[in-house]
């Protein structure tokens, strides 16, 4: 998956993050239901790298969420994710580990 150009949202953050490119490489069915086996974000500012999978559900409403993410921002961005309570380092470095549902998901 890869796309350019364009915007997504986190949980809790209001404002959508700007990307560059975005690719993803993912795979359906064995144990979860989509597992993402690697996940790279490129923006203006900001650096996100992440894997994890989507449980199996009977609902996809309800399928649990495990996604790491190591985050890497520059100034003045790193500022405005640490206003939103993302934990970055001094050199705008962290990570998030985005548990929960699709639509329910919740940030760590």
């Amino acid at each position: 998956l890869e796309a350019r150009e364009g915007s997504i949202g986190l949980p809790r953050l209001p404002l959508p993050l700007p990307f560059e490119t975005l690719r993803a490489r993912l795979a359906l069915g064995g144990d979860a239901m989509l597992r993402i086996e690697e996940l790279e974000l490129l923006g203006p500012g900001l650096e996100l790298r992440g894997e994890g999978e989507l449980g199996r559900a009977a609902d996809f409403a309800q399928a649990p969420l495990d996604l790491r993410i190591a985050v890497e921002a520059q100034a003045p961005l790193a500022d405005g994710l640490r206003s939103f309570g993302v934990a970055l380092g001094r050199d705008g470095r962290g990570s998030l580990h985005l548990t929960g549902t699709p639509t329910r998901p919740m940030v760590e």
